[in-house]
């Protein structure tokens, strides 16, 4: 799962502007865009699949085009439950607080091709903790949320691999480990 685009506008409900990164505030969203603020919709974000079905449709449009914050690669957005945890690059970790929005009024895309992907593929988050975010960053969805889980007992299948020097997931699997930790996770190396 990959970062595509980070986009920003300083004013709600237009095209946003792509940026080569930016950064997510704690509880407000990313700096400089119009959405940010002390609400549950603090980023949004659209997969490039969904843009892929509008261009399909005939559209030119590309990522920023919905008015979304981020815009991923390799994710179905709207099947992350409410209360998903993922990480934004090497710091952010976000909450995922709705799925798809209510448009009242007709956007520019739905006049155009009689649909649009955000009332049913967008998402919102909220920024549970800051960071840079930008493209071609990898992300990870930390699913589902903790404190669904009533044992909060985990096994790290592929340890030996993750805890390897040379492996590019090292990084990323210290945070996961220090986050279940945190969270009171009983973590144990799988030994089968």
């Amino acid at each position: 799962m990959k970062i595509i685009a980070v986009s920003i506008s300083d004013q709600k409900g237009v095209p946003k502007k792509n940026i080569p990164e930016g950064m997510l505030i704690e509880e407000f969203g990313l700096a400089g865009d119009a959405h940010g603020g002390p609400w549950h919709r603090q980023l949004s974000l659209l997969a490039l699949e969904s843009i892929q079905k509008m261009k399909d449709l005939g559209l030119k449009v590309h990522p920023g085009s919905f008015a979304e914050n981020i815009t991923t690669e390799g994710v179905v957005l709207p099947e992350l439950p409410i209360g998903t945890q993922m990480s934004l690059g090497p710091e952010a970790l976000v909450e995922v607080t709705q799925i798809g929005k209510v448009c009242h009024d007709r956007c520019a895309i739905y006049r155009l091709a009689g649909d649009c992907v955000v009332p049913r593929e967008g998402i919102f988050v909220r920024i549970l903790k800051g960071g840079p975010v930008k493209p071609g960053t990898f992300f990870y969805s930390l699913w589902p949320r903790f404190k669904h889980f009533p044992g909060k007992n985990a096994t790290i299948l592929n340890w030996d691999i993750a805890s390897s020097l040379k492996s590019p997931l090292r990084p990323r699997s210290i945070f996961v480990f220090l986050l279940l930790k945190d969270n009171g996770w009983d973590i144990k190396p799988w030994t089968g």
